[in-house]
């Protein structure tokens, strides 16, 4: 019985041992590159960086491609597809950094940490100043509906009135039945919609200064209120096409700060791949995602200054 309950005891120690045995850790294997992630995936698997690392590779690749060209790279491409690519560049280059050893030369972890950290605020800019177009649209289109509103008013107003006046009010003589003629006439500006309506309103009140109208204009509530609201309705017509209806609004992103933080996102993603690919060619056994539009620069060992210059050509064979 000993002798069985030794040998039980061994095969359970043995067991215990096989059971407690580590398993390989999360940064020990690579990922699956086959699969779309995300930049918040990736962020939970990045290596640990320095805060000043990061920000000393940041300036300094901002300091290498300079505002001007960043915001020109950035207009070159989409944000769309920039955004589009970074997540699964980032994988790629967290894969090469998990299971190369060494690790590819000049992949920074910082790349990564800037990645996926200027990526995001790419996001965020692009989402809001696609939501600030739209704001403006819509504030455009709000002063355009206000100004129309307050045309047509101004219009229905002095022509009622002035209709009203030269029917059953002027004398067939008066000279004020001309100017009420013209005063009702088609206004297809703003600014012709005002002088009628001032028109029609300082005729009535002259009308209204002769003892010989006074009484009947009373009778018809042509008073002195509605003299004024003929006034008012001009005043609100000027002042709103004086805002200009079309006129864009200030805007607190620009076209100009999305292109740059595109710029930026694009260099980091050029330094990526440039080490990926250095890599590769020197017999890494690791694959890149694919680029799509961005490949033209990314994957270009040339920047665009050298591209304009061309290469030198050289010497015919003699």
């Amino acid at each position: 019985m000993a002798a069985t309950k030794k040998t039980k005891k061994t095969t359970k120690v043995a067991a215990k041992k096989r059971a407690t045995k580590k398993a390989p850790t999360r940064a020990a294997v690579g990922l699956d590159t086959s699969r779309a992630w995300s930049l918040d995936e990736i962020e939970r698997d990045l290596p640990p960086t320095s805060e000043a690392r990061v920000a000393a590779v940041r300036e300094a690749l901002a300091r290498a491609y300079g505002n001007e060209k960043l915001v020109d790279i950035g207009a070159t491409y989409r944000t769309e597809e920039i955004l589009a690519v970074a997540p699964n560049v980032a994988a790629s280059a967290l894969h090469a950094l998990r299971t190369l050893d060494p690790p590819p030369r000049g992949l920074a972890p910082e790349l990564l940490r800037l990645l996926v950290v200027e990526g995001r605020e790419l996001a965020r800019i692009d989402l809001a100043y696609e939501q600030q177009l739209r704001d403006v649209a819509s504030e455009i289109a709000g002063r355009r509906d206000a100004l129309k509103v307050a045309k047509g008013r101004a219009l229905r107003e002095r022509r009622v009135v002035a209709t009203h006046l030269a029917r059953n009010v002027v004398a067939l003589d008066s000279p004020h039945r001309a100017e009420l003629q013209r005063a009702s006439a088609k206004a297809p500006t703003a600014s012709a919609a005002v002088a009628s309506a001032r028109t029609v309103a300082r005729i009535l009140e002259e009308l209204r200064a002769d003892p010989q109208h006074t009484l009947v204009l009373d009778a018809y509530g042509y008073d002195d209120a509605l003299v004024a609201r003929l006034r008012e309705l001009a005043d609100e017509t000027e002042r709103l096409a004086g805002t200009g209806a079309a006129l864009t609004p200030p805007q607190h992103i620009d076209q100009r700060a999305l292109d740059r933080q595109d710029g930026l996102v694009l260099a980091i993603l050029r330094a990526i791949v440039g080490a990926l690919r250095n890599a590769q060619s020197e017999g890494a056994s690791i694959s890149l995602p694919s680029l799509g539009g961005l490949e033209r620069f990314v994957v270009s060992a040339r920047d665009a200054s050298e591209d304009e210059e061309g290469e030198d050509e050289e010497p015919a064979a003699s």
